[in-house]
C-alpha cells in the first residue's frame, strides 16, 4: 500500500516521507521506552495486566507500516523488530498481547526484507557483473533458539489455562508466520545447528512417529536457507545428503515428503551460487515428484496402494506445511535448470534435469488428454501452472545476461525447457476441465515470450484451423483464448518480420475481422473469448489511425490493415445486437416488482443493480472492451461510436441487460462526453420527466405507477446514473437544474423503488 503523501502525481510540496519517517521513529521510541521500563521492573512486582499498556502503540505502528519500506531509517526499522521481539517473549502469560505483537513484527520483517537482508540489484534492478562484496552479510541477525524454545512450552507443553482453542489456534498462526519470516536472519550455521538438535529425532520415524513427523516439521519451518550459499560446500553437500537419506526412511507418506520438498525446494530456490550438487539425488527427488500424482494406471483406481498419514499432533502443530507437494515440487524443479557457466558439474546435473523432466512428462502426458479427464486434472493443473510461473520468475530475475557469478537458466535449457512442456500444455489446452484447460494456455502464453519460434506456430496454426473448421466449433473458445494471450509476444517479437510471410499486424488485423460473428447472445464462452481478444489487441497497441494517416502515425499511432471506421461500427454493431438479444424483456422485472414471483429488484438498494449477464460478470471483458472501443480508435470514429451508442441507450428498453447497458453508456460520456450527452442523456432526461410528473405525489389526481412502468423508470434512472457519474462537468452544468427536476420527481412518485433509483442519482449528482 502506498500512503498518499507518496503518490508521484501529487506536487513536490505535499510529499512529506520525511514526516512520516519521524512519526515512525516517534512511535518506536514511545514503545521502546515502555518495554524498558516494564523490563526494569521485577516480574513479582508487575501488575497482571502491566504489559496492556503496550497495545495502545501497535495499531499505530501497524498503520505507519503501510508506507514505502524506504520511507524509514534503518535504525528505526532494527529497534521496531528488536521490541516487538521482546514483547513476544515476555507475554505468553497474555494471549492477545503476544499475539498482535507478534502480527506486528512479521509485518515488519516481511516489509523490510529487502533493506534487511542482501542486495545484488543495483538502482536499476540489474545484477552487477561482479560479485558484491559481503553479500550475505545480513542487517539484522536473529538467535533462533528462544523462537524454538518459546514454540515448544506453548504448543508441547502448554501451560494449564482457560483460552479457548479459537485463540490459541490464532498465536499459533502468529507466531508460526513470524518464525518463518524470521528465519531469514538466522546464521547460516543454524542449518547445521538444527539440524545436530533435531536430526535424531527425525531418524527416529522407524519406531517413534510422533516424534520423528513433529521434530521434522520443526526442522522444516526453522532451518534457514536464505545464505545457504555462504555455506562451505562440503559439509553443506554433505547435510544435504544426510536429509535425502533421512526423507528416504519413510515412504509413501505425503505428510512426510510435503514437509521434505518444503525445505529443500527453498535450499534449491536460495542457493544462487550453485553450491550443492543435486546430481547424486536426482532419481530420489523425481522419484518423489512423479509418486506425488494420484493418477489411475491401467485398470488400478487414482489412489495409492499404500499410504501413511502424519499422527494427530504433527498434524496439528505442522499442517499448513503438510501440503504443496506439486507446488514445491515444481519450484525445485525450476531451479535446479539453474547453473553457472563456468560449474561444468552443475551443467551436467542440468542435463540430467532435462533428461528426467521428458520422462516424466512423457508419464503423465496421456492424463492431460482431453478425453482423460479425472479428479487428477487439478493436481496436473497445480504442478503445471507452479512449474511455469517459476520458471519465468527466474527468466525474469536473471535479466538478458546474467553475470557469470549467478547461477542462472541458460539459452539452451530455456529451449529445451520450452519443448518438453509445450507439448503438455497443448495437449491440455483443450481439456474438459476448466481449471487444467485455463492453466495450460497460461502456460503456451508465457512460454511464448521465451521462445516464440516454438510456441506461436502451434498457437497460430491452431487458431486458424478452429475459425476455419465446422467441425471442431467446441474448440473455438478455448484456442481464441491462447490466441488473444499471445498477442503480445507476436508483436514483441515481431513475428513474420524476417521472412516472406504474414506479419504479427496483419495476423492481428485479420483475427479482429474474421471473429466479428462471434459475438453471438447464444455462445455464451465464445463471446466472453472474443471480447478478451479485442479488450487485449487494443489494450497492447497505442491510438490507432488509419491507414494512409501520416499526421497520426507521427504521433505514435499504429496503422492496421483494416478499414477500422468500418470495423468498429461492426462491433458495437454486434454488441448492440448482442443485448437486445439478451433482454428478457419487462415482464419478469414487473412481476418483482409487484410481489409476483422472481427475485426482488436490486434497485431497492439504488443504482444500477438489476439486469446482469454474464457480461458484467466477474471477471468480464466487456467493461474494458466498451472503454477502449471509444478511447483507442481515432476521435472522429470514437465520436460517431459514442453517437451510435447514446441514441440506442436513449431510444431501446432493455432491462434485462441494465447493468451491462449502463458500461456501455458510462464508457461512451467517459470518453465522448459532449456528443453523448447531447444525443442520449438529455433526450432520456427529458424522457424520464415526462413519465415521472403524471405520478408525482404534488400532481393532482396522481395514481402510483405500474409495476410494468416502475420497471421502466428504475432502468432510465439507472443509466442516467451512470451517465452523470461518468460525464464530465462541463457537459453536466448546464443541465443541473433539469437533473434536480427528475430527482425531486422521482423522490416524489409514490414507489420505494423509484425512489431509491431517484436517491441514487442525486447521490451521483453530488
Amino acid at each position: 500500500m502506498v500512503l498518499y503523501h507518496q503518490q508521484p502525481w501529487l506536487p513536490p510540496q505535499y510529499i512529506s516521507i520525511d514526516e512520516e519517517a519521524n512519526r515512525f521513529q516517534a512511535c518506536v521510541h514511545a514503545l521502546r521506552d515502555h518495554v524498558a521500563v516494564l523490563n526494569a521492573t521485577p516480574r513479582t512486582n508487575q501488575e497482571p495486566i502491566a504489559w496492556q499498556g503496550v497495545l495502545q502503540w501497535i495499531p499505530i505502528l501497524n498503520n505507519l507500516l503501510d508506507v514505502q519500506e524506504n520511507a524509514y531509517r534503518l535504525e528505526d526499522v532494527l529497534t521496531s523488530i528488536h521490541v516487538l521481539q521482546c514483547i513476544v517473549f515476555n507475554t505468553s502469560d497474555d494471549i492477545e498481547i503476544q499475539a498482535r505483537a507478534a502480527q506486528a513484527l512479521a509485518s515488519v520483517l516481511h516489509a523490510h526484507k529487502h533493506r534487511l537482508s542482501r542486495r545484488f540489484r543495483d538502482e536499476d534492478g540489474m545484477l552487477p557483473a561482479e560479485e558484491p562484496q559481503n553479500s550475505d552479510v545480513l542487517q539484522l541477525c536473529l538467535d533462533w533458539r528462544p523462537w524454538l524454545d518459546l514454540l515448544l512450552s506453548l504448543m508441547d507443553d502448554p501451560p494449564p489455562c482457560v483460552e479457548g482453542f479459537v485463540l490459541s489456534a490464532v498465536r499459533q498462526q502468529s507466531l508460526l508466520k513470524v518464525v518463518a519470516s524470521a528465519r531469514r536472519y538466522f546464521a547460516p550455521d543454524a542449518a547445521f545447528e538444527i539440524w545436530r538438535l533435531l536430526g535424531p529425532s527425525v531418524e527416529s520415524v522407524g519406531y517413534d512417529q510422533a516424534r520423528a513427523y513433529d521434530a521434522l516439521g520443526w526442522v522444516s519451518l526453522f532451518t534457514p536457507t536464505f545464505c545457504i550459499s555462504s555455506c562451505e560446500p562440503a559439509a553443506l553437500n554433505q547435510l544435504v545428503g544426510t536429509w535425502i537419506e533421512g526423507w528416504k526412511r519413510m515412504p509413501n507418506s505425503p505428510p512426510w515428503n510435503a514437509l521434505w520438498l518444503g525445505l529443500l525446494s527453498r535450499a534449491a530456490k536460495h542457493d544462487y551460487k550453485g553450491a550443492i550438487d543435486w546430481g547424486p539425488h536426482l532419481d530420489v527427488l523425481f522419484t518423489n515428484f512423479i509418486g506425488a500424482f494420484d493418477v489411475p494406471v491401467g485398470a488400478a483406481t487414482s489412489m495409492q496402494a499404500t499410504t501413511r498419514s502424519a499422527p494427530a499432533k504433527a498434524v496439528m502443530h505442522h499442517n499448513q506445511n503438510m501440503s504443496g507437494l506439486h507446488t514445491n515440487g515444481a519450484a525445485m524443479v525450476a531451479s535446479l535448470l539453474r547453473a553457472r557457466p563456468e560449474d561444468q558439474r552443475a551443467r551436467h546435473s542440468v542435463q540430467q534435469t532435462l533428461e528426467r523432466l521428458r520422462h516424466m512428462a512423457s508419464l503423465i502426458d496421456n492424463y492431460f488428454h482431453p478425453s482423460n479427464s479425472g479428479k487428477w486434472c487439478r493436481e496436473l493443473s497445480t504442478w503445471t501452472r507452479s512449474l511455469v510461473e517459476n520458471f519465468m520468475r527466474q527468466v525474469g530475475k536473471q535479466g538478458a545476461n546474467p553475470p557469470p557469478w549467478f547461477a542462472s537458466i541458460e539459452p539452451t535449457t530455456m529451449t529445451a525447457f520450452v519443448a518438453c512442456m509445450t507439448p503438455l500444455a497443448a495437449r491440455g489446452q483443450f481439456s474438459k476441465d476448466d481449471i487444467l484447460s485455463l492453466t495450460c494456455v497460461k502456460a503456451l502464453s508465457s512460454l511464448a515470450y521465451v521462445a516464440p519460434s516454438a510456441v506461436l506456430p502451434l498457437v497460430i496454426t491452431r487458431f486458424r484451423t478452429a475459425v476455419e473448421s465446422q467441425t471442431a466449433t467446441h474448440q473455438l473458445a478455448a484456442t481464441i483464448t491462447c490466441f488473444s494471450k499471445c498477442i503480445r509476444p507476436i508483436l514483441l517479437s515481431g513475428w513474420g518480420m524476417d521472412s516472406d510471410g504474414e506479419s504479427g499486424v496483419q495476423l492481428l488485423a485479420e483475427a479482429l475481422m474474421v471473429l466479428l460473428p462471434g459475438i453471438d447472445a447464444n455462445d455464451e464462452q465464445k463471446t466472453m473469448a472474443v471480447m478478451q481478444l479485442y479488450t487485449t489487441a487494443l489494450s497492447s497497441l497505442p491510438m490507432l489511425a488509419q491507414a494512409g494517416d501520416e499526421e497520426a502515425t507521427a504521433r505514435g499511432a499504429v496503422c492496421l490493415p483494416l478499414y477500422l471506421e468500418e470495423w468498429g461500427e461492426e462491433v458495437l454493431g454486434r454488441v448492440l445486437a448482442l443485448l437486445s438479444g439478451l433482454d428478457s424483456g419487462l415482464g419478469h422485472r414487473a412481476d418483482a416488482a409487484a410481489g409476483r414471483g422472481g427475485s426482488v429488484s436490486s434497485h431497492a438498494a439504488g443504482g444500477v443493480g438489476g439486469g446482469g449477464s454474464f457480461l458484467t460478470a466477474p471477471g468480464s471483458f466487456f467493461p474494458h472492451l466498451a472503454s477502449l472501443l471509444f478511447s483507442r480508435l481515432p476521435p472522429e470514429s470514437g465520436a460517431a461510436l459514442a453517437k451510435r451508442a447514446a441514441r440506442f441507450a436513449a431510444s431501446e428498453l432493455l432491462p434485462g441487460v441494465e447493468q451491462a447497458m449502463g458500461v456501455l453508456l458510462h464508457a461512451a460520456v467517459e470518453h465522448h462526453p459532449e456528443v453523448t450527452w447531447k444525443e442520449g442523456v438529455l433526450p432520456l432526461m427529458l424522457r424520464v420527466i415526462t413519465e415521472l410528473r403524471p405520478h408525482a405525489a404534488s400532481t393532482p389526481g396522481h395514481a402510483p405507477p405500474s409495476p410494468s412502468l416502475e420497471a421502466t423508470l428504475c432502468y432510465q434512472l439507472g443509466l442516467l446514473r451512470q451517465g452523470v457519474f461518468a460525464g464530465a462537468a462541463q457537459a453536466m452544468l448546464p443541465h443541473a437544474q433539469q437533473l434536480m427536476e427528475v430527482v425531486d420527481a422521482a423522490l416524489a412518485v409514490p414507489s420505494r423503488p423509484v425512489q431509491n433509483a431517484g436517491s441514487a442519482l442525486l447521490s451521483s449528482i453530488c
